[in-house]
């Protein structure tokens, strides 16, 4: 993998994060010279939206017409499993070996508790019937999702109930693409039009936070070490970041580096990060987004982002993306248009800092 040449459109500089100094990170050890991307047969056709892996070897992937697909040895070979239903599939999240979600259009929720030998439908038509975009779990019993016409819904008892959550006035027009909770208090949404919001009840009131600081459509968020330190990703290759829980963001790129984050962004840790998009994209951080990088036209001091995939031309948009740390590598998936599943492994000289409170939690989300 080459880490070299980014394309930044102009440099965003002296922004200040009100009551919150900007933190630092160390290099980690930089990963050897064989890691790259390689594709993986995922023996599917549909377009796949969503990822969602538990270890190195043991993962789960959902798309179109209702496809589940599933590996046991890290993608080297994906297996179908029924889900029972023909409808778009837009996220899967799984907290272990037995206990996994996946939700999409229409309203659908699905829950396994055997890992995908049997799915079950859980959709609440009572509740919505509109497409949920994302699925969040912080343990086997609560969880939120959320998805258009601003809504979130959450389950306590491990998704067999649903309840739909009160937002603000004018969330009817928010199409609320990403969702992401640290414990079952706090937690963020993004979606439309750079919509932020954020909870620190559960979910029985929610807050708008940082308005009008974009106006690009937000595809993904996450806080992968702490509650104060996260990003956001979306339209036009926006990638946003915060160090004080989300008052305050600051942008790290602007403009077409990625075309569109349309699998929004992730973050193993606090330094490495991943954005995936429009023709097969794929964007990287090795120093959560603070380096200096090489421009395609002169070096422009600024966000450590560059473009660790571009194919030059048109290819199947990636749509969605995880990884997992262990030991001293980082595993990688992104996932997209037509079966489309793509790997990359990093290995380090020593381990890599383990995140502190969790290793992982998706971020992606659909254009």
């Amino acid at each position: 993998m080459k880490w070299g040449k980014v394309l930044f459109l102009f440099l965003i500089s002296g922004f200040i994060i009100l009551g919150c100094g900007k933190k630092k990170h160390p290099i980690s050890p930089s990963p050897s010279p064989s890691e790259g991307w390689t594709a993986q047969h995922s023996g599917v056709s549909q377009d796949l939206f969503a990822v969602s892996f538990i270890d190195p070897d043991n993962g789960w992937a959902v798309g179109d017409y209702g496809t589940i697909i599933h590996t046991i040895d890290g993608g080297k070979r994906w297996s179908a499993q029924t889900s029972g239903i023909e409808h778009q599939l837009c996220d899967v999240k799984f907290l272990n070996l037995f206990h996994g979600w996946a939700v999409g259009a229409g309203g659908k929720i699905l829950r396994t508790t055997d890992g995908g030998a049997t799915w079950i439908d859980e959709s609440a038509p009572q509740v919505t019937t509109r497409r949920l975009w994302r699925i969040c779990f912080v343990d086997t019993l609560n969880g939120r999702a959320g998805g258009e016409s601003g809504t979130i819904i959450r389950t306590a008892d491990g998704g067999k109930t649903w309840l739909k959550q009160t937002l603000p006035e004018g969330s009817e027009d928010w199409w609320l693409k990403a969702i992401f909770f640290a414990d079952p208090t706090e937690g963020w949404a993004c979606g439309k039009e750079g919509i932020i919001l954020h909870t620190t009840n559960g979910g029985r009131s929610w807050v708008r936070e940082w308005e009008g600081g974009t106006s690009m459509n937000m595809n993904g968020i996450i806080f992968p070490e702490s509650k104060l330190e996260g990003w956001a990703g979306g339209k036009w290759g926006e990638i946003l970041h915060t160090t004080n829980g989300g008052k305050n963001w600051e942008k790290q790129i602007i403009g077409a580096v990625a075309e569109c984050l349309m699998g929004g962004v992730f973050f193993a840790d606090n330094q490495y990060g991943w954005g995936v998009g429009k023709f097969g994209r794929i964007v990287s951080t090795r120093d959560g987004g603070e380096g200096t990088a090489d421009g395609r036209y002169g070096k422009y001091p600024g966000p450590g982002w560059v473009i660790e995939v571009d194919h030059g031309k048109p290819a199947s948009n990636l749509l969605g993306l995880d990884a997992v740390k262990s030991s001293n590598r980082i595993y990688v998936w992104a996932v997209g248009q037509l079966g489309t599943i793509l790997f990359s492994e990093l290995i380090f000289q020593t381990s890599p800092q383990i995140a502190s409170s969790k290793e992982k939690e998706v971020r992606r989300t659909v254009e």
